[in-house]
């Protein structure tokens, strides 16, 4: 079996993130923490050796992701106005990395 060069990240929202959002718009009802948890989204980046490179590298693309996840819940218009730090990315959510994927859909869409 050939290896990939290739990781999926799967970001795993927790109740901070639910806080964050409802703290940022204070007037739109949030979901609850486990339809937050159940609907989630998997980004591919470059398989690292280490965890602190793997670490890096989600570090660089954290903008985007962060951004993407707030306009899920809250809407295109929402992102824009919305600012976090990497920090405030980590205590949102937790990471799960897997090697191997199936893909089972038709069509896959980019960022």
């Amino acid at each position: 079996m050939q290896q990939s060069q290739w990781e999926v990240v799967i970001l795993k929202p927790t109740s901070v993130f639910r806080s964050f959002l409802g703290a940022q718009v204070p007037d739109i009802e949030m979901p609850d923490l486990d339809v937050l948890q159940t609907d989630t989204t998997a980004f591919t980046i470059p398989k690292h050796q280490s965890e602190e490179e793997t670490l890096d590298e989600i570090e660089k693309h954290f903008p985007k992701m962060f951004r993407h996840e707030i306009s899920r819940w809250l809407g295109e218009d929402a992102r824009n106005d919305i600012e976090g730090s990497f920090l405030d990315f980590l205590c949102c959510f937790k990471f799960e990395l897997h090697s191997q994927i199936v893909l089972m859909e038709p069509t896959l869409s980019r960022l």
